[in-house]
């Protein structure tokens, strides 16, 4: 970007970036971020058909269930272990976000709740991320709560992973059929929501994690939602183009337009976003 060919930064602009620069942040990051959000989700596990009590499935006291449950999160954690590979990024446009998040985080300092648990970010070095629900490489015993590193599941032979410790079955150490609710986790970020002053959202599902029990405090914070080529203040409050802020950089006019009739992604938002806040620092922090 030629920083010559910046038109001028609004003050408005100028006084939340420097909020977000000044004042705890907590950035969430929902499935449309991740490789896993063109597969089935784990939804099922959290809120759906599995976790209703009645479930056809139990895999805490069937072990054909419990078989078929690991033999599904085999093929997911396999999938998104190949998705996540470096030669596999460039297919998905939402993992080239990742450097664009990275220098989001170093300039506003902030930590990240994550609402999926394919253990991307964690896995591509990104600092201070709490998995909501869990990461699906790790395993954990349903009888003793003994923690494993990683779980590898034979699908030919369909035998059970035992717990090393007393015998009890490996699960993935997810969120699933109502045990498992990383209580620990969700403590701490609720006490972070209360003490930060601003948020950035990035396509998070808000009908989990904190939207719905936390619903009054957030109504509190300074709100930064990223949506496909607009960017949501404060609740709706107030909504922009990112049309217009490639304006304010100095695009010209037919790389405007390309914006302005594109489809539109996070990814998209996310670059101009980045190239917007890395401008004002060039600007005006020395």
């Amino acid at each position: 970007m030629d920083k010559n060919a910046v038109t001028g930064i609004p003050k408005f602009w100028q006084e939340r970036l420097a909020q977000l620069v000044a004042q705890p942040t907590l950035c969430v990051i929902g499935y449309e971020f991740h490789a896993d959000y063109y597969m089935p989700h784990f939804y099922d596990t959290i809120g759906g058909e599995w976790s209703r009590p009645g479930s056809r499935l139990n895999p805490f006291a069937s072990e054909s269930h419990y078989l078929a449950v690991l033999g599904w999160a085999n093929w997911r954690k396999n999938v998104i272990t190949k998705f996540q590979h470096p030669e596999n990024i460039p297919k998905l446009s939402n993992l080239q976000s990742l450097d664009q998040l990275r220098k989001l985080q170093q300039l506003f300092r902030f930590g990240i709740a994550d609402q999926s648990p394919d253990g991307f970010l964690k896995s591509n070095h990104i600092p201070d991320v709490q998995e909501i629900y869990g990461n699906i490489h790790h395993g954990k015993c349903h009888a003793c709560g003994n923690q494993v590193e990683q779980w590898q599941f034979d699908s030919s032979a369909k035998t059970i992973i035992a717990c090393q410790s007393c015998g009890g079955r490996i699960f993935p150490d997810i969120y699933m059929f109502g045990w498992n609710e990383q209580i620990e986790t969700k403590t701490i970020l609720t006490m972070t929501l209360a003490e930060v002053e601003n948020l950035l959202l990035i396509v998070p599902d808000k009908a989990q994690f904190q939207f719905n029990t936390c619903a009054e405090v957030m109504r509190k914070k300074r709100v930064i939602e990223f949506a496909p080529k607009s960017i949501v203040l404060d609740h709706g409050k107030q909504s922009i183009h990112i049309k217009d802020i490639a304006k304010i950089l100095g695009y010209r006019e037919s790389d405007i337009d390309a914006l302005n009739k594109s489809p539109g992604s996070i990814a998209e938002t996310l670059a101009i976003f980045s190239e917007f806040c890395m401008a004002w620092k060039d600007l005006t922090i020395e």
